[in-house]
C-alpha cells in the first residue's frame, strides 16, 4: 500500500518524485487492482507560478483569495484557481479555466484526476444553484470527495423563477468550516486522443456566492 502524495510505493519499488506518483492497489471505481504501481505525472499545478498553464475566461482568476465570509488561504502556498478572488462570482457566468496546451493520452491509459477544493455556492431552500464540472473534451469527469455533500445536482434558473430551468451534475455546496476537500476522478482512454481539460463554471440569473477555489491539481496515468 502507499499514499497518493508523497510517493514512494514501497522501499523496493520507489517512484521518481519528479515524474511519478504512487497508485495504490485499490482506487476509486476499481478501475485498477493489483500491486501498487508508479503512475506517470502528466500535469501538476499548485498555481504558485500564476496562469502560465491556463487560459482563463470570465471570472476565473489565479492568485490569493480574499473574500469576506470565505476561506482566505490556499491549501498549499498562497495561490488558488478561483471563480473570483475578491468577491462573489457573477450572475449568468458560463466560462472555463482551460489547461494550455491540450493533453494527449494513449489508448489503454487509465487517467487519474485529483485536486483540493473549497466550495461555497448558492443555496436556496434545500437546493444548490450554480456550480462547476471538471471536463475532459465533451464529457465531464465524475468525481468523489472526502467532504460533505459537495458534488451532485446543480440547478440553474434564467430570467427569474418563471424562466427556463437547467440542471447538471457538478461541484456545488458549502465546505464545512472553511476547509479544503480532496476530489478524485478517473477516465479510461479507449483511443489515442488530444483533448481539452477544463474547469467549467455556470451560474444562473439570481443569487451569488464566493464560488469555488481549486489548489494542487494533478493528473497522472497508468499505461497498459
Amino acid at each position: 500500500s502507499c499514499e497518493l502524495i508523497p510517493n514512494p510505493c514501497d522501499t523496493d519499488n520507489p517512484c521518481n518524485p519528479e515524474t511519478e506518483i504512487c497508485v495504490p492497489e485499490k482506487i476509486s471505481g476499481d478501475l485498477y487492482s493489483g500491486v501498487a504501481k508508479c503512475g506517470a505525472i502528466v500535469f501538476f499545478d499548485d498555481f504558485e507560478s500564476g496562469a502560465s498553464k491556463w487560459t482563463l475566461a470570465g471570472n476565473w482568476q489565479i492568485g490569493v483569495p480574499n473574500v469576506a465570509g470565505a476561506i482566505t488561504t490556499a491549501y498549499s502556498g498562497s495561490n488558488v484557481l478561483a471563480t473570483n478572488l475578491t468577491g462573489n462570482y457573477s450572475n449568468e457566468h458560463s466560462q472555463a479555466a482551460t489547461i494550455t496546451p491540450n493533453i494527449t493520452f494513449n489508448a489503454g491509459d487509465i487517467v487519474y484526476f485529483q485536486f483540493k477544493a473549497y466550495v461555497n455556492t448558492e443555496l436556496y431552500g434545500s437546493t444548490w444553484y450554480d456550480g462547476a464540472q471538471l471536463q475532459y473534451g465533451e464529457h465531464y469527469i465524475g468525481l468523489t470527495h472526502d467532504g460533505v455533500d459537495l458534488y451532485g445536482e446543480v440547478k440553474l434558473f434564467y430570467d427569474g423563477w418563471s424562466g427556463s430551468e437547467e440542471s447538471f451534475i457538478g461541484i456545488r455546496g458549502k465546505s464545512v468550516q472553511n476547509t479544503y476537500s480532496t476530489f478524485k476522478g478517473t477516465a479510461v482512454i479507449s483511443a489515442t486522443e488530444t483533448k481539452v481539460i477544463r474547469f467549467a463554471f455556470a451560474s444562473d440569473s439570481d443569487g451569488r456566492a464566493p464560488g469555488i477555489y481549486i489548489d494542487d491539481f494533478i493528473i497522472y496515468k497508468i499505461s497498459n
